[in-house]
């Protein structure tokens, strides 16, 4: 959106992998024809590779997440922040 409404470039490609999230990117560029969205990722070599995606939290989503790994990670964050360890791992 910066490159298409602020530097005024004429066609922006916008990579997305994560169908959930890629949904997000075409409703928030809808309004910029400049925007154009790919529902692949970008890579060294051509393939397919399984995308880890959490809903409600995409920022952790990727090619090396660890469920069992973020899981830990988040409930530690919740549980520093001062929410009781059973409410954070419901």
């Amino acid at each position: 959106m910066f490159f298409a409404v602020l530097c005024g470039v004429a066609r922006v490609h916008c990579f997305e992998p994560a169908q959930p999230v890629c949904a997000i990117l075409r409703e928030n560029v809808a309004a910029l024809p400049a925007c154009v969205v790919h529902e692949h990722g970008l890579g060294l070599r051509p393939g397919r590779v399984p995308i880890t995606y959490y809903p409600g939290a995409a920022a952790m989503a990727g090619l090396y997440a660890d469920p069992v790994r973020d899981c830990a990670r988040v409930r530690a964050l919740l549980v520093n922040r001062g929410l009781p360890g059973s409410e954070a791992d419901d």
